[in-house]
């Protein structure tokens, strides 16, 4: 049996060593429970891969809005740190990725992901850990729909198709469409289905359906024989070409190179950082500008030309620090950390990792509550509040490309697909 010496079996040192003990554990406890004076926010977005440049874009803007919000004394004097994880626009990084920022108690509240695919999937497992999300991009009906936890601050991709169905039969006069689309993407299926029901009740006809897939091998097979198969019919049965597939460049490019000539109407693809930079190298784009896409229509929730003050401000403050001219998903995102923000700070988040899980199911109650104007947020332009559907409603414009630029069509249309739209004007 070890002895102790007898300076140690004194009743001072017991004393002492007890005092040093009590001390450590009060700090070990109070360290746990103490809230952090950093609030740290999640992204999941593609800053490598084929949407890099979309990423980035995400990103800068996200953090254009902390900045801000540092800048002006943080929260409560809690200063956002926005970490951002790279899913490379591929569905199993991102799952990966958002298993990662679901098992960090840091998060109370993850922004992304671009692409649907990759939201639907990681929105799974954010739904297990409980973690709200908000989506400044992925438009696809199933990201929210089958999600209770995912938010997002665009329109849906039901409500583009029944736009997009309209202005081809109602402004531009064409009775005849033809798909091209992804049947694998669910953003591009959800688009053309509402596209193909609302453009049928309006009486038109689909005369053809052609599916490219952009994460296929033979994805520039199938480009050439959906081209093949259209060269084959005449121009006016093939009428407009509802571009759908994210391998859009490929498409326009080759079609242009055959010397086929259709009616185009895309997504917003084709107002993307990566669409201009990819489409802008080629060398007939080059030699004359708008040579693949002057003519091509497309659905946009941003035309910079009818934008209001604030996102004209916001496009200026970002040319100004980055360099580079924004896209329809700068304010997008811009507005969805705001809308972030202002949820944790009505949760009175504290930034303490052990009371996380109740933490997220305060933020998530407070989304909840934004449902209205009497408790929306500010946006660049209007106000931000969520439908039945966890969605921001906002205007959808249609866009125009002229002399290689995306411009306002020169009509415009609205479609109500909810009674609460025509309430709040």
């Amino acid at each position: 049996m070890l002895k102790l010496p007898p300076w140690m079996r004194s009743r001072p040192f017991i004393f002492s060593a007890l005092v040093v003990l009590s001390l450590l554990l009060t700090i070990a406890i109070s360290s746990l429970y103490r809230a952090s004076n950093t609030l740290h926010l999640a992204l999941l977005a593609p800053t490598s891969g084929s949407y890099q440049n979309t990423g980035q874009e995400m990103v800068r803007a996200t953090q254009m809005y902390l900045d801000d919000i540092n800048n002006n004394g943080g929260l409560k004097g809690k200063r956002f740190q926005l970490q951002v994880f790279d899913d490379r626009g591929d569905v199993e990084v991102g799952k990966q990725q958002a298993q990662t920022i679901a098992d960090d108690s840091k998060f109370a509240l993850v922004l992304g992901s671009y692409l649907s695919s990759v939201s639907i999937q990681a929105g799974q497992i954010y739904q297990a850990a409980g973690l709200p999300a908000i989506t400044a991009t992925a438009g696809a009906e199933d990201v929210t729909e089958t999600n209770d936890v995912y938010f997002r601050t665009v329109t849906s991709s039901r409500e583009r198709g029944i736009l997009m169905a309209n202005y081809v039969k109602q402004v531009l006069k064409q009775d005849r469409v033809s798909f091209v689309f992804d049947g694998k993407d669910p953003y591009s299926r959800s688009v053309t289905t509402a596209f193909k029901n609302t453009f049928q009740g309006l009486g038109g006809l689909v005369s053809y359906e052609g599916q490219v897939n952009y994460q296929s091998p033979q994805v520039d097979e199938q480009i050439n024989v959906v081209l093949k198969d259209l060269s084959q019919k005449p121009p006016e049965e093939v009428g407009t070409i509802l571009l759908m597939t994210l391998d859009v460049v490929k498409f326009i490019v080759e079609m242009k190179r055959q010397g086929l000539s259709y009616p185009i109407f895309g997504d917003e693809t084709l107002n993307s950082q990566d669409f201009r930079n990819v489409i802008a190298q080629y060398p007939e784009e080059i030699a004359q500008p708008g040579y693949f896409v002057d003519g091509i229509y497309t659905v946009s929730s941003l035309n910079y030309d009818i934008a209001g003050e604030a996102t004209q401000e916001f496009r200026d403050r970002y040319r100004e620090k980055y360099r580079q001219e924004p896209t329809w998903v700068g304010p997008s995102s811009y507005n969805a950390a705001k809308m972030a923000v202002e949820a944790l700070s009505r949760a009175g988040v504290s930034g303490n990792p052990r009371l996380i899980e109740q933490e997220r199911e305060e933020v998530l109650a407070e989304l909840y509550q934004m449902r209205d104007t009497d408790s929306a947020v500010e946006g660049l332009d209007h106000l931000l509040y969520f439908n039945d559907n966890r969605n921001v409603q906002g205007a959808i414009g249609v866009g125009l490309f002229e002399n290689q630029q995306l411009v306002s069509a020169p009509e415009q249309i609205q479609v109500i697909t909810q009674l609460q739209e025509v309430l709040d004007l």
